[in-house]
């Protein structure tokens, strides 16, 4: 196992040690004025840090194949447990503005079940693409019964409601399939009516619509629209250079969610548009060599997982990012590896640790063989 991608191994360790380093700087005065103590996020963090590490070397460890033969099951089980989250006694107190997405756990630890959906969709599609690779052109053998599952986990994401979650793993979905070999007209059948549903679904929620209105229709700086004009002018007031690592004002109890949803407008105030560019082309990088693992994957299971592993690292950082610079509407999407937060960092280690076991297989350099694995409608 000593053969993995180290280049991408120490992108992630950067990656995680920045995040934390920025939570410290984005939450002091916040762990200061409510708890006493300037570093009351950053301990936590810590914690989840380590415990995300051993995740990672879990994930390194075991075989990607192992997780093969519990795709279907483990995506089942995943249904069930996202059903947690809708039941008061379990959820406790962790409703957050309309939604309930966290399970309590002990003390004041909770768990996100829609964070470990991730995994289990992506594993569930890299089986069923690898399996069904002969029967996607056919709509009845192939997608359609593909997509049952998936339907029934986005359908429970939608009930808590988490729209952001949703629209994520939608994109992963497609993305997956399409390089599956799917026929675009499939593409055009589930894409088009599940984007119609989503639009009906978000219309009737009080707690999207509320969103939607204020991005698309107005924008109340002391309302609705307070946190992304908090985000724009953090963004702004970094310049070039950055005001200082701890340095920035907008976190200083301007700027909502600074050290979780919204980090990266505090990494842009500090560290200015050097700092920004910098992490997204460390983003960039990690998706370079998520890429390059693909097309060396020794079978068709592990270029499906490695690619939907890579997948979510990247829509789930476009969200994120969108979000921050007002490109699309608020919707609660931490940025991965960086934002505080003990579900979304320690699923993405864990992901992290099977994409390097992937690598650990992925020694062959030529772009052949990966063409033939994939199947010859790929088109990565």
């Amino acid at each position: 196992m000593n053969k993995y991608d180290k280049n991408l191994f120490w992108a992630f360790v950067i990656l995680v040690l920045f995040g934390t380093v920025m939570i410290y700087s984005a939450s002091s005065v916040t762990s200061a004025h409510k708890f006493g103590d300037p570093m009351f996020f950053l301990k936590r963090q810590i914690v989840r840090v380590i415990i995300g590490f051993g995740f990672l070397f879990l994930g390194l460890r075991i075989d990607y194949h192992f997780w093969q033969k519990y795709a279907f099951w483990g995506i089942i089980a995943i249904c069930g447990l996202l059903f947690l989250p809708l039941i008061p006694e379990l959820a406790g107190m962790h409703a957050v503005k309309g939604a309930s997405r966290w399970v309590k756990l002990f003390g004041s630890s909770t768990l996100q079940p829609s964070e470990i959906a991730k995994f289990a969709l992506v594993i569930y599609l890299a089986e069923e693409c690898s399996k069904r690779q002969q029967l996607l052109p056919n709509f009845k053998d192939g997608i359609f019964t593909i997509m049952i599952p998936v339907v029934v986990l986005l359908g429970i994401i939608v009930l808590q409601p988490n729209f952001g979650m949703v629209m994520g793993l939608f994109m992963v979905t497609i993305t997956m399939l399409l390089v599956a070999g799917i026929p675009i007209r499939h593409f055009v059948y589930i894409g088009v009516p599940s984007t119609a549903a989503l639009g009906f679904l978000m219309l009737t929620s009080h707690h999207a619509l509320m969103r939607l209105k204020s991005f698309f229709l107005h924008s109340d700086p002391l309302g609705d629209g307070y946190q992304a004009l908090q985000s724009l002018i953090a963004l702004g007031s970094g310049g070039i250079f950055g005001l200082g690592l701890g340095q920035g004002r907008q976190k200083v109890f301007y700027l909502p969610e600074a050290h979780t949803d919204f980090i990266f407008s505090v990494i842009g105030e500090e560290l200015g548009l050097i700092g920004t560019i910098m992490l997204v082309s460390l983003l960039a990088y990690v998706a370079w060599r998520g890429l390059r693992i693909v097309l060396r994957a020794p079978d068709r299971f592990g270029a499906y997982l490695a690619f939907g592993i890579t997948s979510v690292y990247v829509f789930f950082a476009l969200i994120n990012l969108g979000v921050v610079t007002r490109l699309i509407p608020t919707t609660g999407i931490p940025l991965p590896f960086i934002s505080y937060g003990g579900s979304q960092l320690v699923i993405h280690m864990f992901m992290a640790g099977v994409l390097l076991n992937v690598s650990a297989a992925a020694r062959v350099p030529a772009a052949k063989p990966a063409l033939e694995l994939i199947g010859e409608k790929c088109a990565i």
